[in-house]
């Protein structure tokens, strides 16, 4: 990936690639096929719009050194083990409750950087600390769906059954992650 400009000469970006299946066999599949159908296309950027808006209520016990937040989540485990290492402390410090919420759409699967800081706040003030976002707060920094480019051929037999799938997927992943690409 030479032939790719940096912006910052101090951050090397990896772009991961993934392969999957035996790409030799499909290959032979397609080439043998009694009918083989091709797609290209381009799959805009999207985003999950709850009805409620992101929010975080954050109380800190200060006798138990205890901390309690209640976020509208999908993954309670996770945003514990997140905040507590941005806090820079144990798990069992923590407590994460996620109560009924409307539907997911990806955007609820990941902590956001405004429920560490709701976290922190409590703790160093002593108090409970809620956080909010607004509509348009939430239209701009919601985790949303990335765009991507597939070119895809499948492979079908005289009856139409599926023989091999053959795909090119490129995700615009943008500038940062939620996850480390491992």
């Amino acid at each position: 990936m030479e032939d790719v400009p940096e912006l910052w000469p101090h951050i090397r970006k990896r772009l991961p690639r993934r392969s999957f299946g035996d790409a030799r066999a499909a290959q032979a599949a397609i080439a043998g096929a009694a009918h083989v159908v091709s797609l290209k296309t381009w799959i805009p950027r999207a985003t999950g719009v709850m009805l409620e808006t992101r929010a975080a209520l954050c109380d800190y016990d200060a006798e138990a050194d205890r901390l309690t937040i209640y976020c509208g989540g999908d993954n309670s485990v996770r945003l514990k083990r997140d905040i507590a290492h941005a806090l820079g402390i144990d798990e069992d410090r923590i407590r994460a409750i996620a109560g009924d919420v409307g539907g997911n759409y990806g955007t609820r699967n990941w902590t956001y950087p405004e429920y560490a800081i709701a976290a922190w706040a409590a703790r160093r003030l002593k108090v409970a600390v809620r956080w909010q976002a607004s509509r348009s707060e939430a239209f701009l920094s919601d985790y949303h769906g990335r765009d991507c480019y597939a070119e895809a051929t499948l492979a079908l037999d005289a009856d139409g059954g599926f023989l091999a799938l053959e795909a090119d997927i490129t995700s615009n992943v943008g500038a940062y992650h939620r996850v480390p690409c491992r």
